[in-house]
């Protein structure tokens, strides 16, 4: 594991399966974390104000209704449905 990647588990000659923007986009992530976050103290210290303390719940909760309310896959395919019937009669 390099030390400016903390999340890194594959070592250099693993290949990646990631796209070059995905790893690039970990790889920044991964060194803008400082160190002492990634130890198991700090990341035990971090559930337990997560678990303890009731605002990280409700807007966990929140976050859920929004997403419950989004439209599902089937607006997708309807929206792209317009666009290649457009596109059609266009190039038509």
């Amino acid at each position: 594991m390099r030390p400016d990647a903390p999340f890194s588990s594959r070592s250099p000659s693993q290949p990646s399966t990631a796209t070059v923007p995905e790893a690039a986009w970990a790889e920044m992530v991964a060194a803008a974390i400082p160190e002492r976050w990634t130890r198991p103290e700090a990341v035990r210290a971090a559930v337990r104000q997560v678990l303890a303390d009731p605002s990280y719940r409700e807007a966990a909760r929140r976050v859920q209704a929004e997403i419950a309310s989004l439209p599902g896959p089937e607006r997708g395919v309807t929206l792209l449905e317009q666009l290649v019937t457009r596109h059609a009669v266009a190039v038509a």
